[in-house]
C-alpha cells in the first residue's frame, strides 16, 4: 500500500529542480558542445565528466518528488545512483590531467579505461553500506539523504585519494611545466575550477552526514556559487582550447 506524505517543500524544489537544474543544464551544454567540435579522445574524455555529473542530477530529478511510503527502497537505489555518478565525474580529470603530463601514448586506451574501471567498481563498492542503513532516506528523514559514518567516509575517502588527490597533483605538477603566461593563466582556471568542483561536491555530501537544515539551505547557495563557477573557469581554461 502507497502513501504519499508530503510534497517538496519549496526550499528543496528550489534546490533541485532550479540549482541543480541549472547545473545540469551547463553540463549537458559543456558536454555536448565539446565533443561537437572535436570528438578526439582527450575530447571524449573531458566531457565524461560533465555527462557523469549529468546523468547523477537527472536520476536525482526522478526520486526527488517520490514522497510516497512503500516506495523507499527505491528512492533509496535512485539516490545511490545519484551518488555514484556525480562522484564518478572527477575520475574522468585525472585521466585527463594524466593524457596532458604523460601524453596519450603512455596513457593509451587500455590505461584509461583499467583507471576508470578501477575506481568506478571501488567507488560502487558503497553499495555495501545499504543494507546496514548507511544511507537512510524516508518520511523520518522528511525524504532527504541522511548518511551514517561508515558510509559517509568511504565515500570521502575514496573521493578525496581516487580523484582529488592525483587530479590536483598532477595538475599541479603541469601547470609548474608551463612556461608561457598564457599557458600558465588558462590552467590556474582549470586548477581553481576543479577546486571549486571538490569543494562543491565535499560540502554537499557533509550536508547529507550532518543533516543540519540550515546547514544545507545555507550550503546550496554557496554550492550553486562553486559549481557554475568551477564548470566555467574548467571550460575556460581548457576546455575552448581542446575543441580547437
Amino acid at each position: 500500500m502507497f502513501k504519499i506524505t508530503t510534497g517538496l517543500d519549496p526550499v528543496r524544489f528550489f534546490q533541485i529542480y532550479v540549482i541543480q537544474g541549472l547545473i545540469f543544464a551547463v553540463c549537458v551544454f559543456l558536454g555536448y558542445r565539446t565533443l561537437k567540435r572535436n570528438n578526439k579522445r582527450i575530447n571524449v574524455i573531458f566531457s565524461g565528466f560533465y555527462f557523469s555529473v549529468a546523468v547523477g542530477l537527472f536520476l536525482n530529478f526522478i526520486y526527488a518528488p517520490l514522497q510516497i511510503e512503500g516506495l523507499e527502497t527505491v528512492v533509496l537505489i535512485l539516490n545511490f545512483l545519484t551518488n555514484y555518478f556525480i562522484s564518478l565525474g572527477p575520475i574522468f580529470f585525472v585521466v585527463f590531467v594524466l593524457l596532458i603530463y604523460k601524453s596519450g601514448k603512455i596513457i593509451d586506451t587500455n590505461k584509461q579505461l583499467l583507471i576508470i574501471g578501477s575506481y568506478a567498481v571501488i567507488l560502487f563498492l558503497m553499495v555495501i553500506f545499504l543494507p546496514f542503513r548507511g544511507v537512510i532516506i524516508n518520511s523520518t528523514t522528511r525524504w532527504k539523504p541522511v548518511y551514517n559514518l561508515a558510509f559517509f567516509l568511504y565515500l570521502m575517502i575514496t573521493l578525496f585519494l581516487g580523484t582529488t588527490v592525483p587530479s590536483l597533483y598532477y595538475a599541479m605538477k603541469i601547470y609548474i611545466n608551463f612556461s608561457t603566461k598564457d599557458l600558465k593563466k588558462r590552467w590556474k582556471y582549470f586548477i581553481i575550477g576543479t577546486v571549486f568542483l571538490f569543494l562543491f561536491m565535499y560540502g554537499t555530501f557533509s550536508a547529507n552526514f550532518l543533516d543540519i537544515q540550515i546547514f544545507r539551505t545555507i550550503w546550496s547557495l554557496i554550492g550553486l556559487f562553486l559549481v557554475i563557477a568551477g564548470i566555467i573557469l574548467i571550460y575556460f581554461g581548457v576546455g575552448r582550447q581542446i575543441e580547437k
